[in-house]
């Protein structure tokens, strides 16, 4: 329960990525089932059923109101501490992007674990605050002339006095020109200490650059380095594709100029 109010959303293999069932099997029947049986739940499961080319999709568990009760009377929060998908899963287009986002997080909160950081906050782009009418994205962050941008994920890293802010992109589709042209964004957000500003951080936030394909990737450096002046923010930019994430979080960034970045070495 605690995991769903982190990440709002979990698939069994999650589940497994975080530890907390040996498989998805067991995920199911030992995790999933138990916080089910009660009236009302404490956790509901969606079912998007088979798409044409793609199959059965995985189930998506996610906190319920009663969930979030219980987890905030447990951890002695304050009511409505803990947010929750307040009408269950009402999303299908973007379904691939979100669970891919959640598995960038998942292995940056592992790595972070690992090596004894603490996260100081973390925030991802379909969690919205104000009202109906008036939301406003959890990850936005204002540019100067009155533009913005809104990352896929904002998170504080920190061990001691050191500071790792980190605005994360995910890129599942190969359009080089948007996709560089949303980085180029998050320079001009570095240029201005957007993120650094709105949180008061002291230090500006690197960028994680995450591709489903290692060709758009290489596409996406290559053009990065023509463009004008992003020579400046090279150190601040890194990239790697998904499933080397998924694989081993400590292995496969670089900059945009194919060099290796250590930031995340073991």
């Amino acid at each position: 329960m605690e995991a769903l109010a982190i990440y709002r959303y979990l698939t069994a293999k999650q589940l497994v990525a975080l530890g907390i069932a040996a498989s998805p099997t067991v995920a199911w029947d030992h995790v999933v089932r138990h916080l089910k049986r009660g009236r009302p739940p404490l956790i509901k499961t969606h079912d998007f059923g088979r798409w044409p080319a793609y199959g059965r999709l995985p189930h998506i568990h996610y906190l319920t109101a009663k969930g979030a009760s219980c987890l905030c009377e447990y951890k002695g929060l304050p009511a409505n501490a803990i947010r929750y998908p307040k009408g269950g899963v009402q999303f299908t287009r973007d379904i691939f992007h979100r669970m891919a986002l959640i598995d960038c997080h998942i292995a940056l909160r592992n790595w972070a674990h690992n090596n004894d950081f603490t996260i100081d906050f973390s925030y991802q782009y379909f969690d919205k605050t104000g009202s109906l009418h008036g939301q406003i994205c959890d990850t936005r962050l204002d540019l100067d002339g009155g533009d913005f941008i809104e990352p896929d994920g904002l998170f504080c890293l920190s061990k001691e006095s050191f500071k790792l802010p980190i605005a994360l992109e995910v890129h599942r589709y190969p359009d080089t020109g948007r996709i560089a042209e949303q980085l180029q964004k998050n320079a001009f957000a570095i240029h201005s200490q957007a993120m650094a500003s709105k949180y008061g951080l002291g230090v500006n936030n690197i960028v994680l650059s995450v591709h489903e394909q290692a060709t758009t990737m290489k596409a996406v450096q290559k053009r990065l380095l023509e463009a004008p002046g992003f020579d400046a923010y090279l150190p601040g930019f890194l990239f790697n594709t998904l499933a080397q994430i998924k694989e081993d979080f400590t292995k496969g960034w670089t900059f945009a100029d194919g060099t290796p970045a250590p930031h995340f070495e073991a």
